[in-house]
């Protein structure tokens, strides 16, 4: 991996990029914000990149500039329990993320509304969510290690989280593959 970039999430386990040996110490969260084209924990990172979530088999980025328009991936601040997006429509709503298989953002219009999953939130436990999605639904977030979801699970900073698949309402990884 290149130690230049500012890469995917931050293991919480060792308060390092997983991507990089080179920590930030202090640092959680390592996602771009796409209002000021900055990193939102550090202000002397690449300023130039757009970041979202790295293709770790293809060491790139698969967000272009072509693909930074409605459908822009964003990330929940903890700091402020807000979205960063304040783009007309989804001004309320809370993006996925890509899906590395097709290169495309899985939230499309059709699905903007209002029944969106949004990051947990680790400190208490609940989906920062508040619009209304339907309470029995599934955590958006998946453990890569065991395969399993992690509502069913205690929430540990061991686990790997995957995303949600908006467009069939199911987990791209589940059921496992036989």
């Amino acid at each position: 991996m290149r130690p230049s970039r500012i890469l995917d999430h931050w293991d919480m386990r060792t308060d390092r990029n997983r991507a990089t040996c080179a920590p930030i110490p202090g640092r959680i969260l390592d996602h771009w914000d796409m209002r000021t084209d900055r990193n939102l924990w550090s202000a002397n990172t690449h300023q130039s990149s757009i970041l979202d979530h790295w293709d770790m088999r293809t060491d790139r980025n698969p967000v272009l500039l072509a693909s930074l328009s409605a459908t822009i991936l964003d990330h929940w601040d903890m700091r402020t329990d807000r979205n960063y997006v304040e783009r007309g429509q989804l001004v309320h709503l809370i993006l996925d993320h890509w899906d590395m298989r097709t290169d495309r953002n899985l939230i499309l219009p059709a699905f903007l509304d209002g029944q969106i999953l949004d990051h947990w939130d680790m400190r208490t436990d609940r989906n920062c969510y508040t619009m209304t999605y339907r309470t029995q639904g599934i955590l958006d977030h998946w453990d890569m290690r065991t395969d399993r979801n992690v509502e069913l699970l205690p929430l540990d900073d061991e686990q790997i989280l995957d995303h949600w698949d908006m467009r069939t309402d199911r987990n791209r990884r589940w059921p496992p593959s036989t």
